[in-house]
């Protein structure tokens, strides 16, 4: 069997409607690393182009912004196949569009269309393999690989949500520096005070200042050390404020296994 020529393909933007931006972004790298899966395929996405010119735009003036600038671009690379795709959602579904088109004479070689139930755009990502796989049928997937996007993707679009222990830890981590933080400035004003009276007592007396530079550097001391704590604190607080939003208070994910 003849081995097959290099296919060059490029592919086009998403045109995203009524979709989330980190979802379309996400879902469109899914497919180029899922066309890289194939044998005898180079890929290389308009995203990675654009990068490439505003890199070469340090050293000379280059405009290139359109769709028709880029295609030219991808045609002087080399380019037999370019690859459009596109996102929607209309009257409460969710449509994943992919077409291919030869650059050679411009003629739409595949074009596959999904209807899906619009979920939390997981469904755009299970839906990555199956197109990929309709449109390029005559290119099998290289030794080793799999086909479809892993499981940790969806991870990236939909984090797990936290287990309590997360909040309650961070809770008590705000509580123990608050009390550190109020203990310290509690011995920093016993301190203070204690060096006022010392010093009152300074002059009307002989006596030495080393017990008063004691606790003057004493008084430092827990001062610092309050307002680190303290901080600390604070920090951990807004922390557990924030993981209380995504906290599974309702256990539903051990509800999923």
């Amino acid at each position: 069997m003849a081995k097959q020529p290099v296919l060059r393909i490029a592919m086009r933007d998403f045109q995203v409607a009524d979709v989330d931006p980190h979802t379309a972004k996400l879902v469109q790298n899914a497919v180029l690393q899922e066309l890289r899966k194939l044998q005898g395929v180079s890929v290389v996405s308009f995203e990675e182009v654009r990068m490439l010119m505003e890199a070469e735009a340090e050293r000379a003036s280059v405009g290139c912004d359109d769709d028709g600038c880029m295609a030219e671009i991808a045609s002087a690379l080399g380019a037999d196949v370019m690859l459009v795709g596109g996102l929607a959602k209309v009257s409460g579904d969710h449509f994943f569009s992919m077409k291919r088109i030869s650059q050679a004479d411009a003629r739409v070689e595949g074009q596959v269309s999904k209807r899906l139930t619009a979920q939390d755009g997981e469904e755009f990502l299970a839906a990555v393999g199956p197109i990929v796989e309709e449109l390029f049928a005559e290119r099998p997937l290289r030794s080793g690989q799999t086909r479809g996007v892993a499981p940790e993707v969806a991870l990236r679009l939909n984090p797990p949500p936290l287990q309590p222990w997360v909040f309650w830890s961070l809770t008590g981590v705000a509580s123990a520096a608050t009390l550190t933080s109020l203990a310290a400035f509690g011995t920093f004003g016993l301190s203070a005070a204690q060096l006022n009276e010392h010093m009152d007592t300074a002059k009307t007396k002989t006596v030495s200042f080393q017990r008063a530079e004691q606790l003057a550097a004493q008084g430092n001391a827990a001062l610092a050390t309050g307002v680190i704590v303290g901080l600390v604190g604070v920090g951990a607080g807004v922390a557990a404020g924030v993981s209380a939003l995504f906290v599974d208070w309702q256990g539903y994910a051990e509800q999923q296994e």
